[in-house]
């Protein structure tokens, strides 16, 4: 890629990361509008890495609709598969809802499966959808294991909220209170009239996965993999942090601008949430950097957080983006010098970007060749480009 680039790195399972922006170097203008990435890898976890123990709370909608096409019969199987699955230091809690929820199981290791099979069957769908205080109640369930780093709220829902907050922003905001609290939260919406949009802020605000399912084999595989990503997280809990230089404007962040994502002094946060083993995230802003002095550029920090997955260590790390304000290509010279500058930089690509980066140079050359380009012209194809290479850096 076309990056100002900044590595950071550490012995150990550790998270790292490059960021630049789109452009290894800008021409003098009053500002230029330029997409800003972060690049964040998770470490790959061996087999000498053991997991700890994870402490899960399912959180069961058992509401009067979870009786149409058996849907509670098959999130029962889900919680069944789950109990099945887990090891001798994990624990579990399950929490009921429908009008109130209700504690059907209080957090502990489970000594007796068929102890917890048989509450399970004895569940009936009743009453209304009171998501807001199952939640709560699961998040009670998980507070005497602070010390343990891999907890986790499982929320399965068919329906939208009727009791309790209601709305939106409250239930995401419990679910953010949760991720504070080091719980990580996800989601699976059953059936097909779910309220969807809830739920993923749910599990944005939470800093876990959402996951829908319309029959019973779906389900139970969707809990499956929900276990196995809490087996091999690497790191807890990611957030990154942008704050600008002085001059430098944030126009828009891509994926993560409500629930997931929040004003901070100077900047933006976006939450990651728990990272997978090997697991690659990107963050894509859209920025204003002011070109108007020839040199280099701060254009921001960068700050990456996360919990250690086996012992909880909170770790940081940080570093400046940074650009050049080339001088004019038009004086003699400079546009022999930045033409030398693209073409060093492109035999550093791999083959599978060869073709993206030879259009950006193709761009770049056109520009320096066309002198008397009309700057609408230039900023149009600008604009294409940069479209173009936000949606590479999305999908």
């Amino acid at each position: 890629m076309l990056f100002s680039l900044i590595t950071a790195a550490f012995a150990g399972p550790q998270l790292t990361w490059d960021a630049g922006l789109d452009v290894e170097a800008l021409a003098p203008a009053a500002f230029h509008e330029q997409w800003l990435v972060v690049d964040v890898q998770a470490p790959e976890i061996t087999r000498e890495v053991a997991p700890g123990p994870t402490h899960i709370s399912v959180i069961l909608d058992t509401s009067g609709s979870m009786q149409e096409r058996g849907k509670l019969e098959y999130a029962k199987k889900a919680a069944a598969s789950l109990v099945e699955r887990l090891g001798p230091g994990d624990t579990l809690s399950l929490v009921g809802f429908g009008s109130e929820p209700q504690i059907l199981r209080r957090q502990g290791r489970i000594l007796n499966p068929a102890e917890v099979l048989y509450g399970l069957g004895l569940l009936t769908a009743q009453g209304g959808t009171h998501i807001y205080g199952g939640l709560s109640a699961g998040l009670d369930q998980l507070q005497r294991y602070l010390e343990h780093p891999r907890r986790r709220i499982l929320v399965l829902s068919d329906g939208e909220a009727t009791a309790g907050p209601t709305d939106r922003r409250s239930l995401a905001g419990m679910a953010s209170d949760a991720q504070a609290a080091g719980i990580t939260v996800s989601t699976v919406g059953l059936g097909l009239e779910f309220d969807a949009p809830t739920l993923i802020a749910i599990a944005d605000a939470g800093g876990g996965v959402y996951r829908y399912g319309n029959d019973p084999e779906p389900v139970v595989a969707l809990f499956d993999d929900e276990l196995k990503r809490m087996q091999e997280v690497a790191a807890l809990s990611a957030t990154v942090d942008l704050q600008l230089a002085d001059g430098v404007e944030l126009i828009e962040v891509l994926g993560y601008e409500e629930y997931d994502g929040m004003a901070i002094d100077g900047g933006w946060r976006v939450l990651l949430g728990d990272m997978q083993s090997g697991e690659p995230r990107n963050v894509v802003a859209k920025v204003r950097v002011p070109a108007t002095e020839v040199g280099a550029k701060d254009v921001a920090n960068v700050r990456i957080r996360w919990r250690d997955a086996q012992d909880g260590t909170r770790t940081e790390i940080d570093g400046k983006i940074r650009t050049t304000i080339a001088a004019d290509p038009h004086i003699p010279g400079n546009a022999a010098q930045a033409a030398q500058v693209l073409e060093e930089t492109i035999i550093e690509f791999s083959d599978a970007d060869i073709e993206d980066e030879l259009r950006a140079l193709g761009y770049y050359q056109e520009a320096l060749q066309e002198e008397d380009a009309s700057d609408e012209e230039e900023d149009r194809r600008a604009m294409d480009y940069n479209r173009d290479k936000a949606l590479e850096y999305m999908y």
